[in-house]
């Protein structure tokens, strides 16, 4: 089986490697390592490191929707929301 190294210098020597024994030791040991600096230095770190631990982009809740007559506070509010939740889908999707 082979190894896999990442790209980031900063994360050198955290390496995926399923040929010793206690590989699912070192697995689990490894993505924390990486989680830590993932969450330390990343713009929506949380959510990344929610998809590295789980193995799965999370799934945001659309805020409801406006309700008849709203102003343009509520408006606003809710735009800023979905424009927040579009910002944490495109760095998800591009880790």
């Amino acid at each position: 089986m082979t190894k896999l190294e990442g790209h980031e210098e900063k994360l050198k020597g955290y390496i995926y490697d399923a040929t010793d024994h206690k590989k699912a030791d070192l697995y689990i040991g490894t993505a924390k390592d990486i989680v830590d600096h993932v969450g330390q230095n990343y713009a929506n770190g949380a959510n990344t490191c929610e998809a590295i631990l789980k193995m799965k982009i999370p799934v945001f809740a659309l805020p409801p929707p406006l309700a008849e007559g709203a102003n343009n506070s509520e408006r606003g509010s809710r735009k800023r929301k979905l424009s927040e939740l579009s910002g944490m889908n495109t760095s998800l999707s591009q880790t």
